[in-house]
């Protein structure tokens, strides 16, 4: 399983997974404000907490912490 993200600096998002050999692809915007991440895809809207160290990304929600690296 794997998981890319696309943040372009139009303010435009794709999240891309491949699950089993199937890739999916979801589009979207982002905004960064405050320490606040904010994406929207497909009408929903979620915002979490982020850090950028480096080319590392963390983001921090209810959920549980992620971090993405730069590729």
């Amino acid at each position: 399983t794997s998981v890319v993200v696309t943040f372009r600096s139009d303010g435009t998002a794709t999240t891309t997974y491949n699950v089993a050999g199937a890739a999916d692809a979801v589009q979207g915007t982002w905004s960064a404000e405050n320490g606040v991440l904010t994406v929207t895809s497909e009408g929903d809207t979620e915002s979490a907490s982020y850090a950028v160290s480096g080319n590392t990304l963390t983001i921090a929600d209810e959920e549980g912490t992620f971090t993405l690296n730069r590729q």
